[in-house]
């Protein structure tokens, strides 16, 4: 039965009804997590600079990081911003947009 269900769901015609209708139906919510989504992926991007061109702490005089440190959290919020634009990507140039 549910091989049915599915195989019936599967189909182009189907799929295409279904994305149209959360589109449609859901379409202040879904601007909204774009929204979202787009904000986190600045905040990662905002942080990986502020890391790689900032040499002493922001919040206390004094203190700094070491070199090597910042370059690994840096380097881990840009591959953060770059898998957020890469999702992105894909539901821009899919069928659902």
């Amino acid at each position: 039965m549910f091989k049915k269900y599915f195989n019936n769901f599967a189909s182009s015609k189907n799929t295409n009804k279904f994305c149209i209708y959360v589109h449609t139906k859901h379409k202040f919510r879904f601007d909204f997590f774009i929204m979202l989504y787009g904000g986190a992926a600045m905040a990662s991007l905002i942080a990986c600079l502020y890391l790689l061109l900032r040499k002493s702490n922001a919040f206390t005089d004094g203190v700094t990081s070491p070199l090597r440190l910042r370059r690994w959290a840096a380097a881990f919020f840009a591959i953060s911003f770059l898998g957020h634009i890469w999702w992105l990507l894909f539901y821009i140039y899919s069928e659902a947009a």
